[in-house]
């Protein structure tokens, strides 16, 4: 789907990513997050124009179960490829990776996750 010019941040993904960068790898509980998230993006009541930026959010934690430097890595590789390839890209593709690059940098530079932001999401959502 179309993401528009706007770039969107999904408030209990956000949560989510914190708490799996705050796991530690290769774990049980950051499996249980990464499913958790993957999930949600069947069973919650998203708006379209939402679904595609939940999908980046659950296949970035599908694909770094293992891996603490994936989102980095992926963060420096898309704003290379919107750095260097910038005139030959449509403007939708430009805004599908600026969209990307602000979901992955949410792994990067997590929020603070609270008591009570993580009471609040484990019983508004879970």
């Amino acid at each position: 789907g179309r993401l528009g010019t706007w770039v969107y941040s999904l408030d209990h993904f956000d949560t989510l990513a914190s708490l799996f960068v705050q796991a530690e790898p290769d774990t049980f509980w950051r499996k249980a997050l990464a499913y958790c998230a993957k999930g949600l993006t069947y069973t919650m009541q998203i708006r379209t124009e939402t679904k595609p930026i939940a999908d980046i959010y659950a296949n970035a934690m599908m694909k770094s179960i293992d891996s603490a430097e994936y989102f980095k890595k992926q963060v420096e590789r898309l704003e290379k490829m919107l750095e260097n390839d910038a005139n030959k890209m449509s403007l939708q593709k430009k805004e599908e990776l600026t969209q990307k690059i602000h979901t992955l940098q949410k792994f990067t530079e997590p929020k603070e996750v609270t008591k009570e932001t993580y009471w609040k999401f484990f019983t508004q959502v879970v």
